[in-house]
Formats: C-alpha cells, structure tokens, sequence
C-alpha cells in the first residue's frame, strides 16, 4: 500500500464500496454515543418496574417469541450477550415473579423457550407508558416508517457487525486448538 493511500484511509478518504472508513466511523460512534443514553434512560424504567436492565431485555425479547421466530435459552443468552449461566439466574427470576414460562422445545425437549405471561405483557406494556415524553419527541422528529427503518437498519448494522465478529472469534478459536 502506497504512503498516499494510507494517508487518504486515515482521513476516511478511500471508499470500498458504496460506504467509507470515515462514514462507518461515524455511524459507529454515533451508535456507541446512544449506549449510555439508552441505557441511562433503561435504568431508570427497569427500576420503576422493579426490574435490572437484563431482566426489562429478557422480558422484551420474550415478547417477541412467535410460532415464526423462537429462541431458546442459549440462543437468547447470545443475542442478550451473558453467559449462559446468567441467563438461568435471569429467566428463573422472571419465572418466579410469574412474568415469562418455559416450554420445552417440540424436536428436542432439553431446550427450554421462553414466553411471557400476561402478567409479563402488563409490565412490558408499563414500560412503555413510562416513556411518554421520549415516544411524544420521537413522533415529532420520525414517522411511523422512519422508526421502522431505523430499527431495521440497526438490526442490519448489529448482524453485520456480529457475523464479522463471530467469524474472527471461530477462527481464533481453530487457531487455538491447532
């Protein structure tokens, strides 16, 4: 590589594709400014709901269990980033305050799917009348189909960023056990 080329690259000047070095920078810092802010604002209704963050997270992603889209614990446990012990200390707290149940998986009845209850769906729905004042801001800056695009946006942004990642971790791994 040419000592221009290099130059260029560290002033996000060299594009590979349709998006640049300097643009994924600023995406990416853009996205790590809203981790504290989110998760400031997370605290705050987890605690009103008498919940930790993980808790509020689990019972979230709970909710979005389907007969299209299920997740079992240890697929949970990845997508939430905690150890899979973790995720038991998780669901077995929410099981016992009676706000998601297990089932056991048809095809294989060692793994375990969460759902949340109707008592989870009320605290869920609590949740989002705590934030009114961040919905009434939000529907003032975006549309419907604005937020449904950023968040399909951000998704396509956190599966690309995980793939890449994933793929570097298993091939750490294979380097490891050579």
């Amino acid at each position: 590589m040419q000592k221009s080329e290099l130059n260029q690259r560290a002033a996000g000047q060299v594009r590979h594709g349709p998006f640049g070095l300097a643009e994924l920078s600023q995406l990416i810092r853009q996205f790590a400014s809203l981790g504290p802010i989110t998760r400031g604002a997370m605290r705050h209704t987890a605690q009103q709901l008498n919940l930790s963050i993980n808790e509020l997270l689990l019972l979230y992603e709970c909710q979005l269990q389907s007969d299209h889209v299920v997740l079992d614990q240890r697929e949970l446990a990845r997508r939430m980033g905690v150890s899979p012990a973790q995720m038991s200390q998780l669901v077995e707290r929410l099981g016992e305050q009676g706000l998601i149940e297990g089932q056991r998986w048809p095809s294989d009845r060692r793994r375990q799917v969460w759902r949340t209850t109707s008592r989870g769906e009320q605290r869920l729905d609590a949740m989002s009348e705590a934030w009114p004042e961040i919905r009434q801001e939000l529907a003032r800056r975006l549309t419907g189909g604005d937020l449904r695009r950023l968040a399909e946006l951000s998704a396509s942004l956190a599966q690309a960023i995980d793939s890449v990642l994933c793929t570097e971790v298993r091939a750490n791994e294979r380097e490891s056990a050579a």
